[in-house]
């Protein structure tokens, strides 16, 4: 049986139900028209949000892993390439129960008992200190909905609007279902990333987005 080890993220995650109603959005994605970015519609909104490195999100996450379930508050702070602060938050309570920092010196996760524990991979020492197997590497280009430059792209499909309605990168298949609104530039509102190989499943839907 797949355990945590931060006893206090026990505190949330026992009990509670998998993502489900936040799947209401305002905007759907439009019908897919294209499975490569020919037009210079995706190359302009790639490059536009790419430089959008400094921003916040708060997002209600969904996350399957195998027979595990877990759903949590997350808030990111994006501070510039490669450096951002994550807070995991009770759902039902709002009550901070992680804090993860990335920076050049190596990621830092605190716990609201007091623990740090320290790694030079942030991905790693989520998974093995909470059992949260999340793709942060990708996921501060993927939230953004664009293709992340450090992987190649194995699949893109675009809307009519030149967005994502799926990328395929480093083994992870990232569906967007929802934008903000029907701009070029529009930012997801609900996102999905499965990794079949580890049987992964994570629902995103960010209920807001500042500073982009």
């Amino acid at each position: 049986m797949y355990q945590i080890k931060l006893p206090l993220l026990l505190t949330f995650v026992i009990s509670l139900l998998f993502m489900g109603a936040c799947s209401t959005v305002n905007q759907p994605v439009s019908p897919s028209t294209t499975t490569k970015p020919t037009s210079g519609v995706w190359e302009q909104r790639k490059a536009t949000l790419a430089r959008k490195n400094t921003w916040n999100l708060n997002s209600k996450i969904g996350l399957s892993y195998q027979e595990e379930y877990w759903q949590f508050g997350l808030h990111w702070a994006q501070k510039a390439s490669g450096k951002y602060t994550m807070q995991i938050n009770n759902p039902l309570t709002g009550a901070v129960v992680a804090k993860l920092l990335q920076n050049n010196q190596g990621a830092t996760l605190l716990a609201n008992d007091g623990k740090t524990y320290r790694s030079g991979n942030a991905e790693q020492l989520l998974r093995s200190q909470s059992g949260l197997n999340m793709p942060l590497h990708g996921m501060q280009h993927w939230v953004k909905g664009i293709t992340s430059p450090q992987y190649k792209v194995d699949r893109l499909v675009l809307d009519n609007r030149g967005r994502p309605t799926l990328i395929q990168q480093a083994g992870w298949l990232i569906q967007y279902s929802a934008y903000l609104n029907n701009t070029t530039t529009a930012l997801p509102r609900k996102i999905n990333l499965k990794r079949t190989k580890d049987n992964v499943n994570v629902k995103m839907f960010v209920k807001q987005w500042k500073g982009i």
